[in-house]
């Protein structure tokens, strides 16, 4: 047993000084980075022609006016806008061109309240921010607090956005908006993190935290902030007033040398 692991040690050993150890780990690398680069264009590919071959028909008649007027209200360059069948959620897609794709089965409230979710998304340049967190995957595709962030950074901007929109609203707008998002979650998955969209329903306790943030219109998250720092507070008074401070005991020579303020020992002055 010892044996072969000697023989692996020395095997790195001499592979660091040769420098076979930094290529081989270099090509691992590069292998990891280009299997997560094609699994993300794997599935986006495969999403948009979903959507291309679902794709119903244009927005049109009272919808395109509400909508064509919301987006001069807020100085915000309309998007074309598809519904679609079969769609979970009302998404963002796409970044160079981008559009919306709307459920074929939303209804005209639920279809104003998803084309607002989406601008918003926008206009805070969500699918940009999405594109960027999906490099960080790629770069960073062995580190999975990488991924991690990703998913939590998708999590934050759906927040922000259901924040902007219901800002506004009264508490059965409120009730409205977040039946809009459970409803959407029952009809088939919703696009995941890999994918250059911006899905607006989550699954499991995600949406029950976005819920929980639309009908508390934010004050519970306001809550939490308030309490987090006042604790952080008290505990950064604990660090600093509560050090232990004892005095040198009498006769110990590794106290011996005390330096003043002009870096002379006691002794010395």
């Amino acid at each position: 047993m010892a044996q072969p692991v000697m023989r692996g040690i020395h095997t790195l050993r001499d592979g660091m000084y040769d420098g076979r150890l930094p290529k081989t780990l270099m090509n691992i690398y590069l292998i990891g980075a280009a299997g997560v680069t094609a699994w993300i264009a794997f599935v986006n590919v495969r999403f948009r022609r979903s959507l291309k071959k679902g794709r119903i028909e244009a927005l049109s008649g009272e919808l395109l006016e509400d909508y064509t007027a919301w987006c001069e209200m807020h100085h915000v360059k309309p998007l074309p806008v598809y519904f679609t069948d079969p769609l979970a959620s009302a998404c963002l897609v796409g970044v160079v061109h981008p559009f919306i794709a709307l459920p074929l089965a939303a209804s005209p409230h639920q279809a104003k309240q998803m084309l607002a979710h989406e601008m918003n998304h926008y206009k805070a340049y969500d699918h940009l921010w999405a594109l960027l967190t999906l490099l960080c995957c790629v770069i960073h595709w062995f580190n999975p607090l990488v991924w991690a962030a990703a998913a939590m950074s998708r999590m934050d901007r759906e927040l922000k956005c259901d924040d902007n929109v219901t800002k506004e609203m009264d508490e059965d707008a409120r009730k409205r908006y977040a039946g809009t998002l459970i409803q959407s979650v029952t009809r088939r998955a919703v696009p995941g993190m890999p994918m250059l969209a911006t899905g607006m329903s989550m699954t499991g306790r995600k949406l029950k935290t976005r819920v929980g943030g639309i009908l508390w219109g934010g004050k519970r998250i306001k809550a939490l902030a308030v309490a987090f720092a006042a604790a952080a507070s008290l505990l950064l008074v604990c660090a600093f007033a509560t050090a232990e401070y004892g005095a040198p005991a009498s006769g110990d020579e590794s106290y011996a040398a005390y330096y003043d303020e002009n870096g002379q020992t006691m002794e010395q002055a």
